[in-house]
């Protein structure tokens, strides 16, 4: 897989500050093909920060295997703000570590609506603070992008990571 040099820069990035603070991530992936993973994994030494990743396709695997709550996939649709944000809290919690992220989003050709085009991506963002001291937090930031399945793949890869980097800067 090639990676535009722009989306390892931000993942060296990511790394270096993950490693220094001796912080762990896990990831869920709805819409990006492992791609974020597969960047974030791409440096040697990648194991000291981070721990896991989950490609969950289906409502059924996002349901069953992660627990996201039924009621938001039946009101929201797992492409929403309240998804995003339960599924970086899930993976969170699940993994024990400090940074859940979620990207959820609709790569298309099929499967847009009027509310929610092909393009559309949610980011989430958990922090998990240590246990009495200032409030774990979480965040969710909405994109739109145009363009191909394989474009918006990149486009979906990128804002994932650069919005994580804010959030850790």
């Amino acid at each position: 897989m090639q990676h535009p040099p722009e989306h390892l820069s931000i993942a060296k990035q990511i790394a270096d500050i993950l490693c220094d603070r001796n912080e762990k991530i896990a990831l869920v992936e709805t819409c990006t093909r492992g791609s974020i993973t597969h960047l974030i994994t791409f440096y040697p030494g990648s194991s000291a920060f981070f721990d896991s990743s989950v490609i969950s396709y289906s409502y059924e695997s996002q349901l069953n295997f992660l627990g996201l709550n039924r009621e938001i996939l039946g009101t929201h649709g797992s492409v929403s703000v309240p998804a995003a944000k339960q599924l970086a809290q899930i993976i969170r919690d699940r993994a024990q570590v400090d940074w859940g992220i979620s990207a959820t989003g609709i790569l298309g050709p099929t499967g847009g609506t009027k509310t929610k085009p092909v393009g559309t991506l949610y980011v989430g963002i958990s922090h998990a603070e240590p246990w009495d001291s200032i409030p774990s937090y979480s965040s969710v930031k909405e994109f739109h992008f145009t363009g191909n399945r394989d474009e918006l793949t990149n486009s979906f890869t990128k804002a994932t990571l650069k919005y994580f980097l804010s959030n850790l800067q």
